[in-house]
């Protein structure tokens, strides 16, 4: 492979080391030694001439810590160098691909950094229109950056304007060439070629909030054009569907900022940015996203499949309104001896909660969750019983007072708040139980 021509040379006070990607290079600053971005553009690219220029304008006027910094902008006879800031750390993509968790104070953090950037641009009459999370870094002590601020686009201007092969793609409705992981994030506005402002980024702003708080996509995980095709019409499941602890005030912040119909989103960042400080400053740490001290611990024995988990957070949200430790089997670190270790729990426990509901066989309760619900009630273990069909368990089910459940929005949070009512009174069962015993 041919040696990068740019690689190695000294070039206007810089020596290029590396390349980043296209157009793009590590280089050293002769004088300072400060490692740098350094972007190259030919001159003959009147296209990418311009969008260099205008960027050093705008990057030049854009006072935010969430922006690259500009440093200069040299040229020789066939070049223009651009000296950028460089960004070491993360990008939240890889985050997400390590599974990492955010807490709420954090993802805060992060967003108010967006914000002031964004901001700042829009007062400019600039959209960012690129707002992924493979598009910004956390830095050094959480700094966080946005990394393609290159590709802005000026207010009233639409999203393929910059995007030829995209353009003419869209406009014979073909599939478009985006990265997959990148097309959740797009306004409808965007999708639909339709002039773009604000009220854009502060829906894709909305679709990472939404996606740190509940590790999902609004609309669901259909793939290219079917997603896409909803945009326009359709307003995201509600935030709390798959995760309960998310306060009310932040779940009705994610649902404005991202209706389909840009009217009725936030119409700028200040005003979103107020209904963020109204809520810091009445609630600056939720307790239900902080550790608590818990006063008893419930073991919930529930079939281990993915599309469980929606259930699950509402019986960890139950809890903890209780101050109820919930312990799930495969929170359970002794795989080795998972039976034993399984017993133990349950004995150690004040209660069980237990998800009769059939797993690969509709009619059919999960096996496991049969055994630890009857050595809980042989031990004299309180359970709570749930159940998508109570009408197949081995016995009456009203007579044990079963809640009966669906994966529907409202039954989610009927068996919220029924099993918050149950794990209360368990408590008071127990204490009962322990008073008796003394």
């Amino acid at each position: 492979m041919d040696q990068d021509p740019f690689i190695g040379k000294k070039i206007r006070g810089y020596t290029i080391e590396s390349k980043l990607s296209s157009g793009i290079y590590k280089s050293v600053e002769d004088f300072t030694n400060r490692v740098v971005r350094l972007k190259i553009v030919q001159k003959s690219d009147d296209l990418e001439t311009q969008k260099l220029l205008e960027l050093a304008n705008t990057l030049a006027a854009v006072a935010s810590e969430a922006i690259p910094k500009l440093y200069t902008v040299v040229e020789d006879e066939t070049h223009y160098y651009m000296a950028l800031e460089l960004i070491e750390g993360k990008t939240l993509y890889k985050y997400f691909q390590e599974q990492r968790d955010f807490s709420l104070d954090e993802i805060f953090q992060i967003l108010l950094s967006l914000m002031d950037g964004l901001e700042k641009g829009h007062r400019l009459g600039v959209v960012h229109q690129n707002i992924h999370p493979k598009s910004i870094a956390l830095g050094e002590n959480n700094i966080v950056k946005l990394l393609t601020y290159g590709l802005n686009l000026k207010i009233g201007k639409t999203g393929f304007e910059l995007d030829e092969i995209n353009k003419g793609k869209y406009e014979q409705g073909s599939e478009l060439d985006v990265d997959e992981d990148v097309f959740y994030y797009w306004s409808p506005e965007l999708y639909n070629n339709k002039p773009l402002d604000a009220r854009s980024d502060i829906y894709s702003l909305g679709v990472l909030f939404y996606y740190m708080t509940t590790n999902k996509y609004p609309l669901g995980e259909e793939q290219g054009m079917a997603y896409l095709n909803r945009l326009d019409t359709e307003k995201p499941t509600q935030p709390t569907t798959h995760n309960a602890k998310i306060p009310k005030e932040v779940e009705q912040i994610i649902i404005k900022m991202l209706q389909p119909d840009p009217q009725e989103r936030y119409q700028s960042v200040s005003e979103l940015l107020a209904d963020f400080q109204n809520y810091m400053q009445e609630r600056s740490n939720d307790i239900r996203f902080e550790e608590q001290e818990y006063i008893a611990k419930a073991f919930i024995a529930m079939p281990f499949m993915e599309k469980f988990d929606v259930v699950y957070q509402q019986i960890e949200a139950a809890c903890e309104e209780n101050k109820v430790q919930a312990m799930r089997v495969d929170n359970i670190v002794d795989v080795d001896n998972i039976w034993y270790a399984i017993l133990r729990e349950i004995k150690d426990c004040e209660f069980i909660i237990a998800d009769f509901s059939g797993d690969k066989y509709e009619d059919v309760p999960n096996s496991n969750v049969v055994t630890e619900a009857a050595h809980a009630r042989a031990i004299g273990k309180p359970v709570v019983l749930i159940s998508q069909q109570p009408e197949h368990m081995f016995f009456d089910w009203r007579t044990q007072h079963a809640i009966k459940y669906s994966f529907e929005e409202k039954d989610l949070a009927y068996l919220k708040s029924s099993l918050s009512r149950k794990v209360a009174g368990c408590l008071k069962l127990v204490k009962k139980m322990e008073e008796s015993a003394e």
